[in-house]
Order: structure tokens, then C-alpha cells, then sequence
């Protein structure tokens, strides 16, 4: 068994509106929207961002695999809800871009401050530091022409105690050159919260908690949800 029954109470999914509480939120929103223009623009003038978006989903999940993640993702799915948890929240945030190599100082930080407003609940917060770490060396890396980096990115924190809360992050960072002067540089993240109730918790022994196999339920959610807007089912 996944979970440890401590009572027979069911609850159904509550998925709780997210509170804007600074003055910072109207900013984010049409910071937000100008980078969604970007990227439209870019779609619509050179199908380089379209491409780089099938390569990190094909680095994400490559194709001989998808059974293996599709299985995993089926396997956490029934173990949450063998008992619904008393709240779920998911969040994801995809953001891609070509740029100029002497824009990036100012467009990759706007990007991140896009994403965090996506996955935080104060949409003024920063990204957790380990992951801003990891996109400002990506956008180093392009500065002195390194033609591509692609980086998995995972954060997986179950909790196995009564009523625990339990957090994941997962997802990809990277770039590829376009020409001598340009880059298409992408950020994708899968993030999820859930609690259980108070008498449920996850029971540590399961295999099916096993960080690879979280990272694979969580990997094929994001690609799922992104292959759709490209065109495929």
C-alpha cells in the first residue's frame, strides 16, 4: 500500500485560488504577456523556437522511453489518490525565447522573474536559489559561444509523515545556438504541492515514492501539456 489509512473520510481535490498579495502583481502579469508576444513573434518568424521546444521535450522523455514514463505516471497518480489528498496544487511555466547574445543580461532575468510569478504564490518572489543558479551559468555559457547546453532539473521532496506536505519540481534549462549572434534559450518547469489529511501518510517502503520514479510521473505531465500547444497529440 502507498498510503496508511488512519480513518475511512474521503475528500475531493481543492485546488485553492492563488492570493495575489503585493503591489508588484499588476507589473508581473504584463511582464508576463510582453514575453508571451515574444515568443508568439518568434514562432511566427522562424520556426527555430518551435524546433529547440521539440528538442527539450525529446531530452526530457526520449521517445523509446515514453512507456516507462507513462507507467510511472500511472502508478504515482493511483497512489495519490488511493486516498484524495486533503489539497493539490500544480503549476507550470514554459518559457521560450531567441535573443540576441548582447541581450541576454537583460532578457534572461526577465524570463525568470516570468517563470517565478507562474510557480510562486507571491508573484514578486525569486526563483528557489539552486534553480536561479543553474539558468544564470546557462546564460554565461552562451556568452562565450558554447553552442549548446541542455540540463534536467529536479527537486523532489516527499514527506512520509502524517498529514505531510510534499513538493516537486521538475524540468529543463537550456539553449542552442541559433547563428554567430543568436540563441533560443528555454526554460520548462512541472511544479506540485500536495497534502495529505491529517491521518494519511505516504508509506516510505512503496517503490512507487522512489525519486526516479516522482521525476517520471512529473516529466510526462509537462511534456504532455506541452506537446499539444506544438501541434501533436
Amino acid at each position: 500500500m502507498a498510503n496508511t489509512v488512519y480513518d475511512s473520510a474521503g475528500q475531493d481535490l481543492q485546488d485553492k485560488p492563488r492570493q495575489q498579495t503585493n503591489t508588484m502583481t499588476i507589473l508581473i502579469v504584463g511582464l508576463v504577456s510582453v514575453l508571451s508576444y515574444w515568443a508568439y513573434q518568434a514562432r511566427y518568424d522562424d520556426q527555430s523556437v518551435v524546433k529547440y521546444e521539440m528538442q527539450m521535450i525529446d531530452h526530457m522523455i526520449p521517445a523509446q522511453d515514453l512507456h516507462l514514463y507513462k507507467q510511472a505516471h500511472d502508478q504515482v497518480y493511483s497512489a495519490i489518490y488511493s486516498i484524495a489528498p486533503k489539497s493539490r496544487k500544480v503549476r507550470k511555466s514554459h518559457k521560450v525565447l531567441r535573443m540576441n547574445l548582447n541581450k541576454i543580461d537583460d532578457a534572461v532575468p526577465l524570463m525568470m522573474k516570468a517563470v517565478a510569478a507562474e510557480l510562486y504564490d507571491d508573484s514578486d518572489a525569486p526563483l528557489d536559489g539552486g534553480l536561479a543558479n543553474k539558468i544564470k551559468s546557462h546564460a554565461e555559457f552562451a556568452k562565450i559561444k558554447i553552442q549548446s547546453i541542455k540540463e534536467k532539473y529536479s527537486n523532489i521532496n516527499i514527506s512520509f509523515e502524517k498529514g505531510g506536505k510534499s513538493h516537486i519540481v521538475v524540468g529543463m534549462i537550456g539553449y542552442q545556438a541559433v547563428n554567430e549572434d543568436e540563441i533560443v534559450f528555454g526554460i520548462s518547469l512541472y511544479q506540485e504541492d500536495w497534502q495529505e489529511k491529517e491521518y494519511v501518510k505516504l508509506n516510505q517502503k512503496a517503490d512507487v515514492w522512489q525519486d526516479a520514479n516522482i521525476e517520471k510521473f512529473a516529466y510526462y505531465l509537462l511534456c504532455r501539456s506541452l506537446k499539444p500547444s506544438l501541434g501533436y497529440e
